[in-house]
């Protein structure tokens, strides 16, 4: 356990030197030849120190308590903020891959002829098989981004 010193007491501010003011006022009187009013009157100014000090320091801790709140209370919409831009930002990404998706079938429809019959011959295109599977390489990788999107949608936003 450590000691107290002097100056330990008194880095408790005003209320270790009321403390040690109200400590010298007892050494005081406990000697037999002091005055015994002037004592009392200087004890009684020391214990009105010590009350001030306490009140002063409650009034910082209760300040200092408010400002946290505050400082919690922007950092809070400051999150909030950011996140509503993820969410909007995650929003516009699904539907760029979903209009992407559907692109890359209309492109699979027309290079196997499912939609239109050929160039001027009536024939689909000679690299349509290539092209479809491409397409549909292209439209997998995309469904897995899709996938991904939704699941940090819902995992990320309550």
């Amino acid at each position: 356990m450590s000691e107290f010193t002097p100056a330990s007491i008194l880095s408790f501010g005003t209320i270790g030197l009321g403390f040690l003011l109200a400590f010298l006022a007892y050494q005081l009187l406990s000697k037999p030849d002091t005055q015994k009013g002037s004592v009392y009157v200087f004890m009684f100014f020391c214990v009105v120190l010590v009350v001030i000090g306490a009140v002063i320091q409650i009034y910082q801790i209760h300040n200092s308590v408010g400002d946290k709140d505050k400082e919690i209370t922007r950092i809070k919409d400051e999150f909030n903020a950011r996140f509503h831009q993820i969410d909007l930002r995650i929003g516009d990404a699904l539907a760029q891959t979903r209009s992407a998706a559907e692109i890359l079938n209309q492109s699979n429809a027309l290079a196997t002829g499912a939609i239109c019959p050929g160039g001027p011959s009536g024939k689909p295109a000679a690299q349509a098989g290539q092209i479809s599977q491409l397409n549909s390489n292209i439209a997998a990788g995309l469904g897995s981004v899709l996938t991904n999107l939704s699941a940090v949608r819902q995992n990320l936003i309550p």
